[in-house]
């Protein structure tokens, strides 16, 4: 706005608005605490009734245990007459008494641990009722926040004829919140230079691992160099992804990173300086050679690459830690600004018109330290250079099928050789035996029952030869 007289109309026009909207803030500024200590109340609630429902199905498994047991002396006539022929009788009481006592406190135990879990249950119930106004509150906040921001930009941004002070606050605050967002660019540059580097790490490899094939297939080889070339051109093409991928670094290698620079520059050197003249290693000797000279470089490369991730790693770790401090800059700086707009309003309106003062109930520094994640177009540069590589296809095309074929083959048959069940079962190695399911159900159950039989008569033979000893003494 121009003048101050225009400054002022605008403020009168909207001073019921400005009202309202103190008021609404005032009437629920304790509604995003009160949601966020609810949440923390229903997150304890659900840990705990989950603990309980796992005590509740051990104790079922434990009583279901524990009343075969005590079945097995009630319900037993064959051990009750046993131990009547052995006058041992009291003997079986006692055990049944035992076991009985024993199956009876279990079960309560079971029944007093389901009644806690009810309860919790209905603790949680009630707090996920209680959550829903208190949600809604907690969003009629935010919006009346949300508006009065809006309503200030539109009134205030910019010069304000007649408010210097003003000025100078909305400038203090446009650069805290300037020096923030140049925070978070490093960081999101920093990620994504560190994405595409991985990139590069991983090509590298790859192109490692080609060049020894390569000269492993020119050394095994009698007549023909044809499967050596072919890997040789494989890794001069990870190479060169390679290379393409760390030319794509220098967009997020902005004034912040120039110390990287330097770095970035020596991995450039080695990668080039790895690649292989194919129509020159025409021998056996000559490739052997060749290899030995690219793998040199592509160590060295890759010991740059290492030095290249610490120092980004480092930077992000550096500026993780300054947002902190720029982002309460930034709300320090806000709060203030938005509080004397809030005071002109009052001294231009006047008390009449005007909401009380209103405090500040929401901080918003959190807020500042968070980085929206860029979209992730690595995938998709990584296939434009694929098929970009216009020479690369050429050297590989015609071999690329008859290589894949002899590499699958000649895979299948190491396997094979070196264990083959696990091509059976890959999962874990094993042959799983086919389960009898005669076994394992109906036969699983009689041969329990026959079990404990056979225990109860053993243990019982025992005793009647112990106790046929002690007369005969």
């Amino acid at each position: 706005m121009s003048n101050e007289s225009d400054i002022t109309a605008a403020i009168l026009d909207s001073a019921s608005e400005n009202s309202a909207l103190l008021v609404t803030l005032a009437n629920t500024s304790t509604a995003p605490s009160l949601l966020a200590g609810h949440e923390k109340h229903i997150t304890a609630l659900k840990e705990t009734l989950s603990e309980h429902n796992v005590i509740v199905e051990k104790l079922k498994e434990d009583v279901d245990s524990k009343f075969k047991r005590h079945r097995r002396y009630r319900d037993s006539t064959t051990l009750r007459f046993i131990y009547r022929a052995t006058n041992m009788l009291a003997k079986f009481d006692a055990k049944a008494s035992k076991e009985e006592k024993e199956y009876f406190d279990l079960l309560n135990e079971q029944s007093k641990a389901e009644r806690r879990r009810l309860l919790f249950q209905r603790d949680y119930e009630e707090a996920e009722k209680k959550q829903e106004p208190l949600e809604r509150e907690a969003q009629e906040h935010a919006k009346a926040h949300a508006r009065i921001d809006t309503l200030y930009e539109k009134l205030f941004s910019g010069p304000t004829p007649g408010f210097p002070k003003e000025d100078q606050r909305e400038t203090t605050f446009y650069s805290a919140r300037g020096r923030n967002e140049a925070v978070k660019d490093t960081i999101r540059s920093t990620r994504q230079a560190r994405k595409i580097l991985a990139v590069s790490q991983a090509h590298v490899k790859s192109a490692r691992t080609s060049l020894t094939n390569a000269e492993q297939k020119a050394i095994d080889s009698l007549f023909f160099l044809d499967e050596a070339h072919v890997s040789l051109r494989r890794g001069n093409g990870l190479i060169t992804y390679a290379i393409n991928s760390m030319a794509r670094i220098e967009a997020h290698l902005s004034p912040p990173f120039q110390n990287m620079v330097a770095v970035k520059v020596e991995v450039d050197y080695f990668l080039k300086a790895s690649k292989i003249n194919t129509d020159g290693a025409s021998s056996r000797d000559k490739i052997v050679e060749e290899v030995a000279a690219a793998l040199a470089n592509l160590s060295k490369a890759e010991e740059a690459l290492e030095r290249l991730a610490t120092l980004m790693k480092e930077r992000e770790v550096d500026s993780l830690l300054s947002i902190k401090a720029t982002a309460r800059q930034v709300e320090n700086s806000r709060q203030e600004l938005e509080q004397f707009r809030k005071g002109i309003f009052e001294k231009v309106a006047g008390f009449g018109e005007a909401a009380p003062a209103y405090t500040e109930c929401c901080d918003r520094a959190d807020a500042y330290c968070m980085i929206p994640p860029e979209d992730d177009e690595e995938d998709e540069h990584e296939h434009e250079h694929e098929d970009g590589s216009e020479h690369e296809h050429e050297h590989n095309h015609e071999h690329n099928h008859e290589h894949n074929h002899e590499h699958d083959h000649e895979h299948d048959h190491t396997e094979e050789r070196l264990n083959p069940v696990d091509r059976l079962n890959p999962v874990d190695g094993l042959l799983a035996p086919v389960p009898d399911p005669a076994v394992n159900s109906t036969g699983a159950a009689s041969s329990s029952s026959e079990h404990d039989n056979a225990d109860a008569t053993s243990q019982l033979s025992v005793e009647i030869r112990l106790t046929r000893k002690a007369a005969e003494q």
